[in-house]
């Protein structure tokens, strides 16, 4: 992570599941590198009142059971309730002009066919491999305790 000045003190670990979405990952990289952002759509909210942008971002890999890429997050992340469907549609031709395939359950196209009522959609500005994983003993919860178990949702940790 190079020209971006993340937060110094938190920041966020949530999961992504490979076997899943094995493609998702790279299709991510190059798109912060072609056009200088991403946007992730996830299922859970996150309280962005508790954090300086930009966020930096782990992802654990649940194929490799490690922390295995960084991410820096821009301030324009938003929950996007109803009625606000216009930044959505604007993240699914986004994807669709990169050639992203979208699952038919993300919780973008859910939330686009009124099947869930929020949607949180993270701006990734800048995303790539760590050279050297990290295990959950790296983190810390917000409140100082060791996480023990991936994340479900998303843990806003005290940075490593």
């Amino acid at each position: 992570m190079s020209n971006i000045q993340k937060s110094k003190t938190s920041g966020i670990l949530w999961s992504h599941n490979e076997k899943k979405h094995p493609k998702w990952l790279g299709t991510c990289i190059r798109a912060c590198q072609s056009q200088g952002f991403i946007w992730w759509d996830v299922g859970w909210r996150i309280d962005f009142e508790h954090f300086s942008f930009p966020i930096t971002g782990y992802i654990w890999s649940t194929a490799e059971k490690q922390a295995t890429h960084e991410a820096a997050i821009e301030s324009g992340s938003e929950i996007v309730s109803q009625p606000n469907k216009e930044l959505a549609n604007k993240v699914r031709k986004n994807l669709e002009a990169l050639g992203v395939w979208i699952n038919p359950h993300s919780p973008l196209l859910e939330y686009l066919r009124d099947e869930r009522e929020t949607l949180t959609l993270l701006k990734l500005a800048e995303l790539e491999r760590l050279p050297s994983p990290l295990g959950l003993e790296a983190f810390k919860s917000w409140d100082g305790r060791p996480i023990v178990r991936p994340p479900q949702s998303y843990y806003r940790i005290m940075l490593p």
